[in-house]
């Protein structure tokens, strides 16, 4: 499982101790900029992929578009899952998606070997598609937990750092939302 300490873009709870969760909690994104700069502070794309998949974005927008479709598709899946793990339509589309990703994956040879997933609009959300697969299999769903603060909907491993902007007076991740705002506007 990977384990996060930072939260993406500027959205209430967005540490659910897990980037899936964080996915999730991370809300509407703006446009593909804004969901490709929030993949790169998470750490689920290296920099040079981020500016790559930048320029591509700006040469094939509806493609780009279609993208931040996806987004919020896998967002709804990846948070039905969690919090109804009897209904299977999360589950469905989480498959579907795993299955793009590993379609367009290369395993490359080292000790350990790993995956590589290409190089396309797609790949921050294939990277998010295969940590929900993580998510689901190697964590027990009766350990997430819905934040406490009423209006706030992020959910949250009990253990992780669970930093609500609400409870917090709005203090929560002022570093983080700097920090994501610097990947931001080197990919503008």
């Amino acid at each position: 499982m990977h384990t996060i300490e930072s939260p993406g873009p500027d959205g209430p709870c967005a540490d659910g101790g897990h980037p899936a969760l964080a996915f999730c909690n991370a809300g509407a994104f703006a446009d593909y900029r804004d969901f490709l700069a929030w993949s790169a502070d998470l750490g689920l794309i290296d920099c040079a992929l981020t500016l790559e998949l930048s320029a591509e974005a700006d040469r094939h927008r509806a493609q780009a578009s279609h993208v931040v479709h996806e987004v919020r598709t896998l967002q709804a899946a990846i948070r039905l899952a969690v919090t109804d793990p009897s209904d299977t339509a999360g589950y469905q589309r989480i498959t579907r998606m795993a299955h793009q990703a590993y379609a367009d994956a290369v395993l490359l040879p080292g000790t350990p070997a790993r995956w590589e997933l290409g190089r396309a609009l797609e790949t921050p959300l294939y990277a998010v598609a295969l940590a929900a697969v993580d998510l689901l299999t190697e964590l027990d769903l009766r350990t997430v937990r819905q934040c406490s603060v009423a209006g706030c909907s992020a959910l949250a491993v009990e253990d992780a750092r669970h930093r609500c902007a609400e409870e917090l007076g709005g203090r929560a991740g002022v570093a983080d939302r700097q920090a994501y705002a610097t990947v931001a506007r080197a990919i503008a």
